[in-house]
């Protein structure tokens, strides 16, 4: 063999010293990467994924006091739960307890008192407040009263006959009072309830208040009926009701506004949807003994069993034979400006309490 080729061969090429020198960096940083491993693993065994996710969502300042916190408070055993029953039933009893308490219904029949009937626009309340005229025509023993308006200044007046009409109750009668337009504000004079019914008790005879609802978006579709005769668009009808005008008294009222301020002026506190529907909720547990929902027939027979009454029928009064439209576009605007104003909510809540509406999910 020639002993040039010999020697060429056996002196590395350029190639073969890059690929060398290759193997040597790859080995050193594999030791380096194991060694950080190894060396690291005890710390990074203080944190959870779920911790160190929660530290990655933290507002960038708090990141250091959190991690520090899990540091040196290391994660105790959790309590082993007693049984699952057990747990359903406190669950159960905190609902309860946070729950208002409706007034309980009493049926039982009295033979004089006063029948409150608080009349509502658009519940079907013309119907039953000449029912309840009716009522009185046929039985004996019964009178009939109301004072109501279109302005300003008639609740001072309607508190004043209210007095006399309490004064004046006999132990063999009964009387029937129509509260509606302007005559009385449950929301600001609600002590009055309380007096009346303390002396009205005080004498063996029921103090017997009652309402009528109905559904929240039909309530107010219904009501703008009345938006034809000012020849208003949806959108004026409805101004009052965005949220921004909150305090502002409208041309017409949801069954919420009018529980609260009847017409008079409107959430003057500018009380949010879950305070006013909270408001409502109060008012009706604490002073209503019958809150109807579209329920008129069920509404009679508990009016009955207490006076003892004839009975007669309920003819439907104060009917709409004209025509509504709406676009789209005003129909949604109405749906989510009465959810807003908490009239969704709050007959939910009616529905709930009164008619065990979705007592399955409790």
């Amino acid at each position: 063999m020639n002993p040039k080729m010999q020697d060429r061969r056996r002196q590395p090429s350029a190639f073969h010293r890059l690929i060398g020198w290759s193997i040597l960096l790859l080995t050193f940083s594999s030791y380096r990467i194991l060694f950080s491993l190894t060396g690291n693993s005890g710390k990074n065994k203080r944190y959870s994924k779920f911790q160190l996710y929660k530290a990655e969502f933290l507002p960038r300042e708090e990141r250091a006091e959190s991690i520090r916190v899990t540091e040196q408070k290391p994660a105790q055993p959790k309590p082993r739960k007693e049984s699952l029953s057990k747990d359903i039933t406190i669950s159960q009893q905190q609902h309860l307890m946070q729950s208002p308490i409706t007034k309980p219904l009493d049926t039982s029949y009295s033979k004089c008192g006063i029948i409150f009937f608080y009349h509502i626009a658009c519940t079907g309340g013309s119907s039953i407040n000449r029912w309840l005229g009716k009522e009185k025509d046929y039985n004996d023993n019964v009178t009939y009263w109301t004072k109501w308006g279109r302005h300003d200044g008639v609740q001072d007046g309607f508190i004043r006959g209210m007095d006399e009409q309490v004064d004046g109750l006999q132990t063999d009668e009964w009387k029937i009072v129509h509260v509606h337009g302007y005559s009385f504000f449950p929301n600001t004079s609600e002590p009055l309830l309380y007096r009346w019914r303390n002396e009205v008790e005080s004498r063996g005879c029921r103090f017997f208040v009652t309402t009528m609802l109905r559904d929240a978006v039909g309530h107010t579709i219904s009501q703008s009926k009345g938006m034809l005769n000012p020849n208003l668009t949806a959108s004026e009808w409805m101004a009052h009701l965005n949220p921004e005008n909150a305090t502002d008294r409208g041309v017409w009222n949801t069954q919420i506004d009018y529980l609260l301020y009847n017409r008079g002026p409107r959430n003057e506190f500018n009380a949010t949807k879950k305070e006013k529907v909270t408001r409502a909720i109060q008012l009706l547990t604490r002073h209503f003994d019958l809150v109807g929902y579209s329920n008129y027939d069920y509404f009679m027979d508990v009016i009955l069993s207490v006076t003892g009454w004839d009975r007669i029928p309920m003819k439907h009064a104060n009917s709409f034979n004209g025509e509504l439209r709406y676009t789209q576009k005003e129909l949604e605007m109405v749906k989510r400006l009465t959810e807003e104003n908490g009239d969704v909510m709050f007959i939910d809540a009616v529905k709930h309490l009164y008619y065990g509406y979705l007592n399955y999910l409790f």
